[in-house]
């Protein structure tokens, strides 16, 4: 027998859980973030002859660009590299084409990946997701030519997940 899905309300405290458990998570970021874009207060230097250097953010530029200047290039290769197997060499093929178009041709590829990565060097928390859509006709088969991939970049307040010890143990995560 398939397991029911949860009920609304038991989403519902979920997601209130999780945001609970988030929510110091989120205000250390913002204060990263604060400091990363260098708004002191006013209380720090009010005297225009001392000159303030923001390290953090040069530090933190420097380790984007080292991380990430350039498209990425696929490579799909066998497991057992002895193997004279044609199908699948074929098979590896067409996947790493299939893969290096997504790349060089999504709509936002290179600014999803940039921003994640700011977003992991800050706050700590950054991901871009993959997603999938089609269309489908009466009978739930895929229409030629409407499948689509896209690369979503989850701003890391939009994350939330199951609250435990190790990611191992996470059920679920949303945003």
């Amino acid at each position: 027998k398939g397991k029911k899905a949860p009920k609304k309300n038991v989403w519902d405290a979920r997601l209130s859980k999780a945001e609970k458990y988030m929510q110091p998570v989120w205000s250390h970021g913002q204060r990263v973030y604060a400091r990363y874009q260098d708004k002191r207060d006013g209380s720090m230097s009010t005297n225009d002859q001392i000159k303030r250097a923001n390290i953090f953010y040069a530090n933190v530029n420097t380790l984007k660009e080292s991380l990430f200047n350039s498209l990425p290039a696929a490579d799909v290769s066998s497991l057992h590299k002895g193997d004279s197997d044609d199908v699948a060499r074929v098979a590896g093929l067409i996947m790493q084409r299939g893969l290096d178009y997504e790349i060089q041709c999504a709509d936002d590829f290179k600014g999803a990946v940039r921003a994640a990565i700011l977003d992991r060097l800050v706050p700590g928390l950054g991901q871009v997701w993959l997603r999938f859509e089609m269309e489908t006709d009466e009978q739930g088969a895929p229409l030629a030519g409407t499948e689509q991939i896209f690369i979503d970049q989850v701003y890391w307040e939009d994350f939330l997940y199951q609250p435990a010890r190790n990611w191992a143990s996470v059920k679920w995560v949303a945003r």
